[in-house]
């Protein structure tokens, strides 16, 4: 992806990058949109398929995203989750967090696997089990994010002492 200044806060376990993507709330997308990308949050469910994190995502079936999509299939994503601020030794402030971020392609997915990708999503939200209508999920646009590339970084509440 790109150089790592801070190598000390490299997640490379690909265990510990799936718990960070199956614990943040939101998705951030960036699609290619000529001189800025054009980034939106998703919901979505989360898996790792094949030696590659796999992303669902559900939306309209129109709109700008649509469009990009149509003429672009790369995409950038980041995830995120900040689990705590604090004060280290009175000096100055700092928080306990876990990212991702990547880089790969979206594309449709056919219908007979919108339940799959759905049970991810509810599943990712705390809902596994629960009974979604099958018939309305069927006007939904699935998506489905396959990582090329990706880097995790997480840094935790430090011992107060060793400062």
């Amino acid at each position: 992806m790109g150089i790592m200044i801070r190598k000390d806060r490299k997640m490379e376990d690909i265990g510990e990058i799936l718990a960070t993507l199956q614990v943040c709330d939101s998705l951030h997308v960036a699609f290619s949109d000529g001189e800025y990308p054009y980034v939106l949050p998703f919901s979505y469910g989360v898996d790792y398929e094949d030696g590659h994190f796999v992303f669902y995502i559900h939306t309209d079936q129109k709109g700008k995203k649509i469009d990009l999509i149509e003429k672009n299939p790369h995409v950038s994503i980041e995830a995120d989750i900040v689990y705590d601020y604090y004060q280290v030794g009175g000096k100055y402030i700092s928080c306990s967090y876990a990212s991702v971020l990547g880089k790969g392609t979206i594309e449709t997915i056919e219908k007979d696997e919108y339940e799959h990708a759905m049970d991810l999503i509810v599943l990712h939200y705390g809902y596994e089990g629960f009974g979604y209508d099958k018939e309305l999920i069927k006007t939904f646009t699935i998506y489905k994010i396959t990582l090329d590339s990706y880097s995790g970084r997480c840094h935790y509440k430090i011992d107060e002492q060793s400062f």
